[in-house]
C-alpha cells in the first residue's frame, strides 16, 4: 500500500480501484459474508441487485479513495470533492430506491455494508498490508466514518467484531501467516496454537473528515472522537476469539474499574439528515426548513474496557476463592479444637478414674481412715466455721502417698 499512490481526482468518472480489482468481486465477498441472507432468499436477491447498481459501486470508489487519503497522505481539497461526489451517489441510490421492498431494512444495514465493503475492498487491492487491515483502529475508523456519513450517528462500540472477516478476505491472504504458525506448531509441539485473539482497546480515531461548507459544519464539519473521560461499569462483550473461529453468542461482563470506560453526551436532532443527505440536498439548493430543531439529550459510549481488565466477574471467582479459602481454615481450626476437647475428656475420665481407685483403696485401711476421721472433726470442733485445710491436706498426702507406693 505504501508504494500506491492516488491516480487524481477525476471529474467525470470515479477512479476504478486498484490492481483491476471489480466491484463484482467485493459485491460477492460481502454478500457471502453476511450468512443470514442465506436464510431470507427474497430479500438477499433484492440485497444483490441494490449493490448491483451504479449508485453503490461509484460511492464504494470514492469512499475507498477517500479512506485511501486519509490513511496515508490526507489532502483536503480532493477529499472535500470525493465526499460531495459521494453525497450525490449516496443521494441518488437513496432516492432510487423509492417503495422498494425492504427498503428500511436496508438502509438501516447499509452504513455496515460499506464499512465491511471497504474491508473487503483493501485487502483485496494491497493482499500484501493485511496486517493494516486487520487493525482494532481501521476497522473502527471504517465503521464510524461509514455509520457517521450516512446514519449520522455512532455505530456501536467494535461493531466490526460481529463481521465475518475471513469471508471478506481474499482465500490465500493469509497464507504465509498460516504456514508460519504451522511450524510454530510443529516446534513447540503445541496443537492448534499460534493465533491471537483479536483485541479491544479504546484508542481514539483521528479526524474522519476536513472542513467542508460553514454553514453546515455541525453536519459534517470535523467528525472526531475525544479522549476517554471516566465512566461507570458497562457491560461487555466477550473480545477473545481465535482467528479461525468467531463467537456468535456474547458473554455479557461488567467492569469494576470506572476508568475502563468513557462516554460522550451529545445532542440528537430528531428533525435533522444524514450529513450526506444533508449535502445532496444542498447541492440541489434545497435548503434546511425554518422548523425548529427538535433535540434530545444522548449519552454515547465512545470506548469500552480492554479485554484483560478486571471485572465484576473476577471480583465473584476472588469472592469465592477467599470464601472457600476461610472456611477451609476454619473448619481445620475446629477440627483441631475438637479433637483437643476430646483428648482432654480422655484425661479427665481417666484421671476421675485414678482418683476413685486411689479414694477406695484408702477406705479399704481402716486404721488411716480412722485417724484422718479424727483429725477431722477435732478441727470442726475447735473452728465450727472453718475449712478443715490440715485434715484435707492429710487426706491428700495419704492418696499421694498410695500413688507414690503403686508407682514403686
Amino acid at each position: 500500500m505504501e508504494l500506491q499512490q492516488y491516480p487524481g481526482f477525476d471529474c467525470s468518472t470515479p477512479t476504478p480501484l486498484p490492481h483491476v480489482v471489480k466491484m463484482d468481486t467485493i459485491n460477492k465477498k460481502v454478500v457471502g459474508a453476511l450468512t443470514h441472507l442465506n436464510t431470507k432468499p427474497t430479500y438477499k436477491k433484492l440485497f444483490e441487485q441494490a449493490l448491483d447498481t451504479k449508485y453503490h459501486n461509484n460511492l464504494m470508489k470514492d469512499f475507498f479513495w477517500w479512506i485511501f487519503l486519509q490513511k496515508s497522505s490526507p489532502d483536503a481539497d480532493v477529499q472535500e470533492k470525493l465526499f460531495k461526489r459521494i453525497a450525490k451517489h449516496y443521494g441518488w441510490f437513496f432516492m432510487d430506491s423509492g417503495e422498494k421492498r425492504f427498503r428500511d431494512v436496508f438502509f438501516t444495514a447499509y452504513p455496515e455494508v460499506v464499512a465491511q465493503s471497504l474491508y473487503s475492498s483493501f485487502c483485496h487491492c494491497f493482499p500484501q498490508s493485511w496486517k493494516q487491515f486487520d487493525d482494532e483502529d481501521f476497522k473502527s475508523l471504517l465503521s464510524s466514518i461509514t455509520n457517521l456519513w450516512i446514519a449520522g450517528i455512532r455505530p456501536q462500540p467494535c461493531s466490526y467484531l460481529k463481521w465475518n472477516k475471513f469471508l471478506l478476505e481474499p482465500n490465500d491472504m493469509r497464507e504465509g501467516q498460516r504456514f508460519k504458525e504451522k511450524s510454530k506448531r510443529k516446534k513447540t509441539g503445541i496443537p492448534g496454537g499460534g493465533r491471537n485473539c483479536d483485541k479491544l482497546s479504546s484508542k481514539a480515531s483521528s479526524t474522519v473528515v476536513a472542513s467542508h461548507r460553514s454553514a453546515h459544519s455541525k453536519f459534517y464539519a470535523a467528525v472526531s472522537f475525544k479522549p476517554p473521560c471516566r465512566s461507570v461499569t458497562v457491560m461487555q462483550p466477550i473480545l477473545k476469539r481465535r482467528d479461525s473461529v468467531q463467537k456468535k453468542d456474547a458473554v455479557k461482563s461488567s467492569a469494576v474499574n470506572s476508568q475502563e470506560m468513557s462516554f460522550d453526551h451529545s445532542k440528537f436532532n430528531l428533525n435533522g439528515r444524514s450529513p450526506l443527505l444533508d449535502e445532496f440536498l444542498h447541492q440541489w439548493g434545497v435548503k434546511k426548513s425554518g422548523k425548529a430543531d427538535n433535540l434530545i439529550s444522548s449519552t454515547q459510549v465512545m470506548s469500552i474496557p480492554k479485554p484483560n481488565c478486571f471485572t465484576l466477574n473476577d471480583v465473584i471467582t476472588e469472592s469465592r476463592k477467599l470464601t472457600r479459602n476461610t472456611r477451609k481454615g476454619f473448619e481445620g481450626i475446629l477440627h483441631h479444637g475438637e479433637q483437643a476437647f476430646r483428648e482432654f475428656k480422655m484425661k479427665q475420665q481417666e484421671d476421675k478414674k485414678n482418683l476413685d481407685r486411689k479414694t477406695k483403696k484408702l477406705l479399704e485401711d481402716r486404721e488411716r481412715t480412722a485417724m484422718l476421721s479424727n483429725l477431722v472433726m477435732a478441727e470442726v470442733k475447735k473452728d465450727p466455721g472453718a475449712i478443715a485445710s490440715e485434715a484435707q491436706r492429710a487426706i491428700w498426702l495419704a492418696v499421694v502417698a498410695d500413688s507414690s507406693q503403686e508407682t514403686l
